[in-house]
């Protein structure tokens, strides 16, 4: 399987955006529980 030009990425920059990603979703989890608390 080969990679698209302009997919390259190092593995550093893999570890981050997936930290990114997972911390973003985690986040908005956070967030609609606590919209959801408040309605209460």
């Amino acid at each position: 399987m080969r990679q698209k030009p302009g997919t390259k990425q190092s593995p550093g920059e893999k570890i981050v955006k997936d930290i990114l990603r997972a911390t973003r979703k985690q986040f908005s989890v956070v967030r609609d529980f606590v919209t959801d608390c408040s309605l209460i």
